[in-house]
């Protein structure tokens, strides 16, 4: 809710301290290198108040710097770091002047404006008066003064809002929040809107002319009004300028509120005028000038050099040529709400965005973001003096931001004190070995002080990772490394190569050798820091002793003794270590002074670091490559990987296509002689040979082999050389191979064309029986399809039905007369329909039997089909994996055998991602291709049944009887005609390995079939979808609910409903938009603006570019595990979001309403489905069906697939 909220409760909150750090000379020099001596003047200005003002989200610990853009052919923004305190308990030093250093010259927050603790009834605030945006909220907190004038103000966009001060979770979450204050007036003449978050005054006085402001008019979401005008001051001298003709925001001329009254046609956007063709652009915020997205006040999305644009122009470009992504040199950054060319310094480049921090998982590299090698790095505060009670929270750090400091009591301990005035805590002894905690340290931004003398402490190898010493502060004696009184014996510091700032002070240390022929000055950055070397050990006695350096060193000296502790290498340095030569097993020269070493996968000598550049392979080799073994559809020929015949699968001998010996493990698909002898192999999607028929081999109670059933019992089939097939029940399967308890065959048809309909229906009804535990149907009613199959085979085919005789598994949110429709929801479970639902006519028609309704997610409202209720539906590849869904009962039905085919539903994936994960055809129509009558919704505007099957042309016959099409025919269409976009970014990005590795091998398999693919990227798809997808679906959902109520006549409120509701994923979801309704402005932008702008743009994508269609995978990953993905599923080491994750590649045409078409390519080496999608313009339909047989009958062929 986003309301005007006026309030006189009073509550404290906690203060944020702020830490500053000082100001380091260096820094400064670096931002203002370059720069003439006024702008310098003003940087370093900036730059000092930054530093000494930080907020608690520093650019860099104790830094907030601003940062000043200039787009091209736009204003220059100078964008400054808000703060996050919240309101404060009480004030903070010298927050005037915090305030004028942070926001003199600022344009833009970034973050939230905080003005509190402000006392003085005449304070200059000036320098707020260039302020134009806050992408935070705006908080006036303890401040007294006369007026407050923020003249430049346009936009509040609310990213981060304040919490009431009341503590109540049911009231609002401000944008723009009044507490405690007594100011005259809070002028903001120039603000036109609040894109987040409501309005507040609590326990305030004053702002009486905010009593004729339209709130309304500035919110963007306007919701139930809760302003209460009398709480505002009012007073007889509190009057607007006579030239203010709709309120104002104080006395003076210039502070009048000037919004336009726009018309409803707008939907809330605002508008230049009162007529309905003057809105502005959608993409416009705060008000416009003309309908342009270049008239616009603000932007409500990004600036890209006076223009406003939905997102900025990608940084990135797909190159076919080397598979990779590289840097597009037209592309922008986004910074908070503007396109620049490149992130101002200090901020990091992450994806397409400047950021001032890198995310979870990823380092700063050379101003980028890339992802960790191991462990990402840790920084660490520095403790002090370093002792038994602190040295372990340093485990893990890469980076001490401070020093590191020992004393001779950070081993012996200390008692602590108590006095009347002050207290120590006391700590235990250490022993120097607790010191490796620090082996993970690179950097060190202050000093490093050591006066320790402590006989097993003889060398710092501790920190033998260290590699910089920053000198950001020094010791007393302005150093940066301070070594004195110890009885080391050498530095071991091996890998310290930079030493920025700070002399270097080593002294009195008498037993230590080595730091004499140290070139310090090729470590130290400054040369006019200072090497202080003094009493430590003599060069004689060191050379008496040995202590000098290893004879492969060079003249800058080392460490300590060994090979790898020298600065640098005499010959070749092999990685960390100084060698002679790199004659050496498993090495190699890669240059004049370097050596490396093989690839593990080489066995003895190579000529390069990747395992193809190996003269022998130590295990198999591979293409050109060297590999530990074969992958599983390869077998090994004399140490090299071949290919098996694309007829097998789970491995093979050799390269027959007949099972045994020299040939397959297992056929994809058996072809048997009329003794169910096996004569050879079919690959997947290769059609029965003339006068064999399809079915699978199944095994019954009796021990007999027969047809018509799938096998129910764990067993392994075995396949003799005599090629005669047999069971062998005595040992349980492999885990992998329980999923797959029959096998699909090619058997002589003895019986020809017309088998009883009567049979067929009770087999598949038997076997849905026997495969229960996998939870596919809910009801089946076998009286009524055994009545109906008799009545079809009474009439035979004649042609004219054209589902004669297939069987249909339909899903229970569709009407089927006489039969139960739960939805999913067990409330439902004795709810019958009294009609058919216009489509499941049309099936009947068409000759086809519905054997029953199938199980699905909870009220359609998931993407797993784990369904508290019925049980979860299991996969059918793997009975632990999740059949996708809500249409997830469906596609397991499918995919089993259990019906021929299978009516789903799609709102934003629901019949294409069960498919795309159990491995059939999953198709969405244009929306409104089908009648949606007689099913339970979830979103009225994006619902549509969709049909599913085990083949394209199955579904395109599905597709004509459902749109009521004359013919079932596909027009047939050659590979050579195809054209098909490629949209690399958004539908390629964030892949499983195994997704992604097929999909590029179906690309080339497609392209060398005569298929033109053109690399094209779906421009503002992926933004506008998230602007139109959940405002609508969560919408519209509590709306279908409540008219799912009336039509079931369910006798229960709509809060028992909620409670009803079985599935905890589902439940959580809908309290939570209940909790936070979409506002209705909100869904009719998404529904009028929006959705028309992501139709748009995928009629350009396919118009401009030439295309039939597009092409991506399905889903970026394979069904996971049952339990355990009802929230978040493991996707590249990290938890990603469910359902997020797996409508990311379908939710864009489901919103756009563009037909779309999943088709299976293959599974991966764990046996699980993988898919590819189809896309094609809005009423293509038949074309796209078209092309997905063609794309099909190619894959057909392929290996795997």
């Amino acid at each position: 809710m986003n309301n005007v909220y006026i309030s006189n409760h009073m509550v404290p909150a906690n203060e944020c301290p702020v830490e500053r750090q000082p100001l380091n000379r260096k820094v400064m020099a670096q931002v203002t290198k370059g720069a003439s001596p006024p702008v310098a003047r003003v940087l370093g200005g900036l730059l000092l108040a930054a530093l000494c003002h930080a907020s608690p989200s520093p650019l860099f610990p104790g830094t907030s710097p601003s940062v000043v853009v200039t787009p091209a052919h736009a204003d220059s923004a100078s964008v400054c770091q808000g703060t996050s305190y919240g309101l404060s308990a009480s004030p903070r030093e010298n927050t005037y002047l915090d305030l004028k250093q942070r926001y003199s010259n600022c344009t833009l927050v970034d973050g939230n404006l905080e003005l509190t603790w402000l006392q003085g009834r005449d304070l200059d605030l000036s320098f707020l008066q260039d302020i134009r945006e806050v992408t935070g909220y705006v908080l006036l907190d303890h401040v007294a003064a006369h007026n407050i004038r923020l003249p430049s103000l346009t936009l509040i966009r609310g990213t981060s809002l304040l919490p009431p001060p009341t503590h109540d979770s049911l009231r609002p979450r401000f944008g723009l929040l009044v507490a405690h204050a007594h100011v005259g007036a809070l002028e903001m003449p120039a603000l036109g809107e609040i894109l987040e978050g409501s309005v507040g005054v609590f326990n305030s006085t004053g702002l009486c002319h905010w009593r004729s402001v339209d709130w309304a008019g500035i919110l963007s979401y306007e919701g139930e009004s809760l302003i209460n005008p009398n709480n505002l001051e009012s007073s007889s001298n509190c009057t607007c300028d006579l030239g203010c003709s709709s309120g104002c925001w104080g006395e003076r001329e210039d502070s009048c509120h000037s919004l336009e009254t726009c018309s409803q046609q707008c939907h809330g956007f605002p508008c230049y005028g009162t007529r309905p063709e003057e809105c502005c652009h959608p993409f416009c915020a705060a008000g416009c000038t003309g309908p342009s997205s270049k008239d616009c006040r603000a932007c409500r999305f990004f600036s890209d050099g006076g223009d406003c644009v939905l997102e900025c122009p990608s940084v990135f470009q797909y190159n076919v040529t080397t598979s990779s992504w590289d840097t597009d040199p037209h592309g922008k950054y986004s910074f908070v709400n503007i396109c620049v060319e490149d992130c101002p310094t200090p901020l990091l480049k992450e994806g397409g965005k400047c950021v001032r921090k890198c995310s979870k998982g990823k380092t700063e590299y050379e101003g980028m973001c890339i992802p960790c090698e191991g462990p990402c790095p840790e920084v660490c505060p520095g403790v002090g003096v370093v002792h038994a009670g602190n040295v372990k929270s340093f485990k893990g750090c890469t980076t001490i931001q401070g020093s590191l400091i020992l004393r001779n009591e950070s081993f012996s301990g200390h008692e602590g004190t108590v006095s009347h005035l002050t207290s120590t805590e006391g700590y235990a002894t250490m022993d120097p070995k607790e010191l490796e905690v620090f082996s993970t340290v690179r950097a060190v931004t202050g000093y490093i002080d050591i006066r320790a003398a402590h006989p097993l402490l003889t060398n710092l190898s501790f920190l033998r990772n260290l590699e910089v010493v920053g000198g950001e502060s020094l010791t007393e004696y302005s150093s940066s490394i301070l070594i004195t009184g110890t009885f080391l014996q050498s530095l071991a510091l091996s890998s310290l190569r930079i030493v920025k700032a700070g002399h270097i002070r080593v002294t009195d240390n008498t037993n230590l050798c080595y730091v004499e022929n140290v070139r310090w000055e090729k470590i130290i950055e400054d040369s006019e820091e200072k090497v202080h070397l003094k009493n430590n050990a003599d060069g004689g006695s060191c050379i008496a002793a040995s202590s000098v350096c290893h004879e492969a060193c060079s003249d800058d000296g080392c460490w300590g003794p060994g090979q790898d502790q020298c600065l640098s290498c005499k010959s070749f340095s092999l990685q960390n270590t100084c060698v002679e030569h790199c004659n050496i097993s498993r090495v190699f020269q890669m240059n004049s002074n370097k050596c490396d070493f093989c690839h593990e996968e080489c066995e003895e000598r190579c000529y390069g670091l990747d395992s193809d550049q190996c003269e022998r392979c130590k295990n198999v080799e591979k293409g050109s490559n060297c590999v530990p073994e074969c992958s599983p559809d390869e077998f090994e020929d004399n140490g090299v990987c071949l290919p098996c015949d694309i007829s097998c699968i789970y491995g093979c001998s050799g390269p027959s296509n007949i099972v045994g010996e020299g040939g397959c493990t297992k056929c994809a698909k058996y072809v048997m002689n009329d003794n169910l002898e096996v004569t050879h192999c079919l690959p997947h999607g290769f059609h029965c040979p003339e006068g064999n028929f399809f079915d699978w081999l199944v095994l019954e109670d009796s021990g007999k082999v027969s047809l018509g059933s799938r096998c129910y019992l764990h067993c392994d089939l075995k396949f003799p050389q005599n090629s005669s097939v047999k069971f062998d029940c005595s040992h349980p399967c492999p885990e992998e191979f329980q999923a797959f308890q029959a096998v699909p065959v090619c058997i002589v048809d003895k019986r020809r064309a017309h088998r009883n309909l009567v049979n067929k229906v009770n087999r598949q009804l038997n076997r849905a029986e026997q495969f229960r535990y996998y939870n596919a149907y809910i009801t089946t009613d076998r009286q009524y399809a055994q009545s109906l199959a008799a009545d079809l085979g009474a009439l035979g085919d004649t042609g004219e039905m054209v589902l004669y005789g297939m069987t249909i598994a339909m899903k229970d949110n569709i009407d089927v007369a006489n039969m139960p429709h739960s939805a999913g929801y067990r409330m439902l479970s004795n709810y019958v329909s009294k009609q058919d639902a216009p489509i499941s006519s049309s099936l009947k028609k068409a000759g086809a039997i519905i054997l029953g309704k199938v199980n699905m997610h909870e009220l359609a409202y998931g993407v797993t089909s784990n369904n508290a209720a019925f049980g979860p539906v299991r996969n059918a590849f793997n009975p632990n994996k999740f059949a996708g869904g809500s249409s997830g009962g469906t596609a397991t039905a499918v995919a089993l055998g259990l019906a021929d085919a299978g009516i789903g539903s799609d709102t934003g994936g629901s019949s294409r991602i069960p498919a795309a994960v159990s491995g059939i055809v999953g198709f969405r129509p244009s929306t409104g291709r089908y009648p949606a009558g007689g099913m339970t919704h979830l979103s009225w505007t994006r619902d549509t049944p969709g049909p599913m099957a085990r083949d394209v042309r199955t579904v395109a016959a599905l597709d004509a009887v459902l749109a009521g099409s004359t013919s079932s025919e596909l027009v047939p269409i050659i590979p050579r005609d195809i054209r098909l976009g490629v949209p690399r970014t958004h539908f390629y990005q964030s892949l499983s390995h195994d997704v992604s590795g097929r999909m590029e091998e179906v690309l080339k398999v497609l392209s060398a079939e005569g298929i033109e693919l053109v690399e094209v990227d779906m421009h503002h798809v992926p933004k506008l979808t998230e602007l139109t997808g959940f405002p609508i679906i969560f919408y519209e959902s509590l709306v279908a609910f409540r008219q799912l109520l009336n039509r079931t006549n369910l006798q229960v409120s709509f809060s028992e409903f909620v409670d009803g509701i079985s599935s905890p994923d589902v439940k959580n979801l809908v309290k939570s938009i209940i909790s936070d309704p979409v506002p209705e402005v909100k869904y009719q932008q998404s529904l009028h603006h929006y959705r028309l702008l992501l139709k748009k743009a995928y009629r350009e994508y396919f118009d401009l570019n030439r295309v039939d269609a597009a092409i991506f995978p399905s889903v970026p990953l394979p069904a996971m595990d049952i339990v355990g993905s009802e929230g978040t599923v493991m996707l590249h080491g990290d938890q990603v979001p469910t359902l997020a994750t797996y409508i990311r590649n379908m939710d864009p045409s489901s919103n756009a309403g563009v037909p779309s078409l999943a088709i299976p390519m293959g599974v991966n080496r764990k046996g699980l489905p993988m898919g590819l999608q189809i896309e094609g313009p809005e009423g293509s339909d038949r074309k796209l069906l078209a092309i997905g047989a063609a794309i099909e009958e190619i894959l057909s062929k392929i290996h795997g697939v």
